[in-house]
């Protein structure tokens, strides 16, 4: 028996209303004439291959790149040309750009519509809706169970596991709830991540028994009044985290600054710092165990479907072929396209470690994978170095022309569109959304971003004036102010887009 869950999806509704004739008439006119004048302003202001250098030298001037250390690329998909380089044979920390390297391993591992497959079970007997004996899961390394995926909360998988446990006529498990967690090992920090990072969600743990990405968000309301604390709620009712609120209102035109802390409890994390007032911020604290805050969840799931579990859990670290049970049902994941989406759009760190795991046991292995794939699509992997999925650590060490060449060889696939629509598109979604918002030219890069303190890198796809589409890397570190650096990126991106390539060819 299987059984799933489709992530919720939200629909927009098209209104129509009446015009006389006279104003459509009025309208069509007037819409002309503003496509006809913004057909005019774009030509003029499209530039050839020597003005772009000009601009972009100048660029590589500014003062937001005081002191920096930058790498820069743009190249034409037809012929694999480079239009334009600065350092771009460099290493340079990738940060989330390193998420690329691990989706494209991933999709040549399973495919855009593979699922993840948790197997439930028992040992034991089912006597008169009573399970006398011990429920089984044999968690798959499965990372959607989370509210990114299902916006009303991840614990809608639960719910569902429930409803299958009562088509089989079980409403009391008496006995003990058996996690198996032996696909991978549990990775309390990858190489190179920050100790400091621990306590935030975008830094957590790794289990392949995983729930909501290991990590609790709590939504921040900040009130109309000065210095005092700031409303924590926490979301879909998570209770696994309590929290010491120290967090305190400042002036509306402040700057905010919001640190989570551990405390000497395991299940309270302390929020502090200061947030403008009347403002709102959601921030997610990661969990230290997550097959204990998966269970704890889970409980609560089975309790409101009136299920009872009487006995405790316990963690079983044996090879998933190895245990035996009865075989109740399976649970199968969402299609990976739509974890993916997530993936590389919101830039989830947990996902990108979750694959990285599936790849083989422990990060050596599953970075070896990710360079293995490298070397069998044409890309020599011995300059860089792969030190997790995420992009989280600065062991990491990529040079734009290897970025370029995947970009080049995704473009090149019959996945391709995917792949493609799967990325932060400016102005509209994901990482993009509030960048490169002018209405002229939203929509026209797809791309992947990444930051860590004082790094800030972009690469993706840019469809520029003449309509084609062109591979673009943008790698910063060493700088002073990365609100300056993002900005100056954006600048950038505007002139990729501004770029004709037919201007240079007239001029052959």
């Amino acid at each position: 028996m299987l059984c799933s869950v489709t992530p919720m999806m939200k629909q927009g509704k098209i209104r129509y209303q009446s015009r006389s004739a006279m104003c459509r008439n009025l309208l069509i006119i007037l819409l002309i004439c503003v496509l006809v004048t913004g057909i005019a302003a774009t030509q003029t202001d499209r530039i050839d291959r020597n003005e772009l250098k000009t601009e972009l030298d100048a660029l590589l001037r500014h003062d937001a790149l005081h002191g920096a250390q930058v790498s820069l690329g743009f190249y034409s998909l037809e012929g694999n040309r480079a239009v334009y380089e600065h350092n771009s044979s460099r290493n340079m920390i990738p940060a989330s750009v390193q998420k690329l390297f691990t989706t494209v391993a991933a999709i040549r591992r399973f495919g855009w519509d593979y699922r993840f497959r948790t197997r439930i079970g028992y040992r034991g007997k089912i006597k008169d809706s009573v399970l006398i004996g011990n429920l089984v899961i044999i968690a798959d390394g499965d990372p959607s169970w989370a509210e990114s995926i299902y916006p009303e909360g991840g614990h809608l998988v639960f719910e569902q596991w429930a409803d299958a446990l009562l088509a089989h006529g079980i409403n009391r498990i008496k006995g003990k709830l058996i996690i198996n967690t032996g696909k991978f090992a549990f990775q309390k920090r990858g190489d190179g991540w920050e100790k400091d990072d621990e306590p935030y969600g975008y830094a957590a743990p790794v289990s392949p028994f995983s729930f909501n990405e290991n990590a609790i968000g709590f939504d921040l309301v900040a009130p109309d009044t000065l210095g005092v604390p700031v409303n924590i709620t926490t979301r879909h009712g998570y209770s696994y985290l309590t929290v010491e609120n120290r967090l305190i209102t400042t002036p509306a035109n402040t700057t905010r600054n919001i640190k989570i802390r551990f405390t000497d409890d395991r299940h309270q994390r302390l929020i502090y710092g200061t947030m403008p007032m009347g403002t709102q911020r959601t921030v997610r604290a990661s969990v230290g165990d997550p097959v204990d805050f998966g269970v704890s969840v889970l409980r609560n799931a089975f309790i409101r479907k009136g299920i009872t579990l009487s006995g405790r859990y316990c963690e079983d670290r044996a090879k998933p072929n190895k245990v035996e049970m009865i075989h109740l049902f399976d649970y199968e994941s969402v299609e990976l396209v739509h974890i993916i989406r997530y993936l590389l759009k919101d830039s989830s760190n947990m996902i990108s470690e979750m694959l990285l795991h599936q790849f083989g046991k422990g990060t050596k292995a599953g970075t070896g994978y990710i360079k293995q794939t490298l070397k069998e699509i044409g890309i020599d992997p011995g300059a860089m170095s792969v030190a997790d999925g995420s992009g989280l650590s600065r062991k990491n060490q990529v040079g734009a022309w290897q970025i370029r060449q995947l970009l080049a060889w995704c473009h090149s696939q019959p996945w391709f569109e995917q792949f493609y629509n799967a990325l932060a598109v400016n102005g509209i979604d994901g990482t993009m959304k509030n960048r490169l918002n002018d209405e002229d030219i939203r929509g026209r890069i797809h791309a992947k971003t990444g930051s860590l303190t004082g790094v800030n890198t972009i690469a993706g796809y840019v469809r520029a004036a003449d309509d084609r589409q062109y591979v673009f890397v943008i790698m910063c570190r060493g700088y002073k102010s990365g609100s300056a650096v993002m900005n100056w990126q954006d600048d950038v991106c505007r002139l990729f887009i501004r770029y004709d390539d037919s201007l240079d060819e007239s001029k052959k």
